[in-house]
This record gives C-alpha cells, sequence and structure tokens, in this order.
C-alpha cells in the first residue's frame, strides 16, 4: 500500500497487481509492502527528499529496510 499525508491525515491507498498508482509531486508517502514488492518509480524531474521524521512512525518501526 501507498500512505500518503494530505492536508495532516494519513490517508491508505492499495496496490493491486497490474494496476499504476501515481502520487503527484510534493506529496509526502511511503510505500509500505504488505507481501513482496516490486516497485518501478518514473520520476519528471530529479528526485526529491525531504526528512518527516515521526509521520509514517506507525508504518516503519517494525520495518526492515535500507534505513534500518
Amino acid at each position: 500500500m501507498v500512505v500518503k499525508e494530505i492536508d495532516d491525515q494519513l490517508i491508505e491507498y492499495p496496490i493491486a497487481e497490474n494496476i499504476v498508482h501515481v502520487t503527484p509531486k510534493g506529496i509526502t508517502h511511503i510505500l509500505v509492502p504488505l507481501d513482496d514488492a516490486i516497485l518501478y518509480e518514473w520520476r519528471q524531474g530529479p528526485f526529491e527528499a525531504e526528512p518527516c521524521p515521526g509521520v509514517f512512525e506507525e508504518y516503519t518501526k517494525t520495518g526492515n529496510g535500507p534505513s534500518d
């Protein structure tokens, strides 16, 4: 699933096989793989990331990933 912060609320969007999910530029978001996942991203322009400590803590506190 993808979790986005919109108007200070976290909204969960399910990810489905063979369905394209689009997150507009500037929306704070995180991918939360519930099963094995392969992610392909296409960006129009350079990758931009800003720290957002605490925003997605409930989704990342038990996860394993490159930042863990």
